[in-house]
């Protein structure tokens, strides 16, 4: 669901895809997460933005769009059912 973007203030998340709660998701997958308006880039750090499982934070890095609208989220680690591994 798209929300109309704020004229001043903190950026807030507008969508992300996948969305919450979504199967069938590789675990690989990239968390896209568009924003009501650019954001600073150097406000980018590992509490911006989260994706966490049962056993919390999955580890990550995060990316802006050239336009700063969209921040990218993409893990460091691929997933299995034993835990994380490179």
């Amino acid at each position: 669901m798209m929300r109309p973007a704020r004229l001043g203030g903190e950026a807030f998340v507008a969508h992300v895809e996948p969305e919450d709660g979504s199967a069938g998701v590789f675990r690989d997958a990239v968390v896209l997460a568009r924003l009501s308006h650019p954001l600073d880039p150097r406000s980018l750090c590992g509490q911006t933005f989260q994706v966490r499982d049962a056993r919390g934070s999955v580890p990550s890095h995060l990316e802006l769009s050239p336009d700063a609208c969209v921040l990218i989220w993409r893990p460091d680690f691929l997933r299995n059912r034993l835990g994380w591994k490179e």
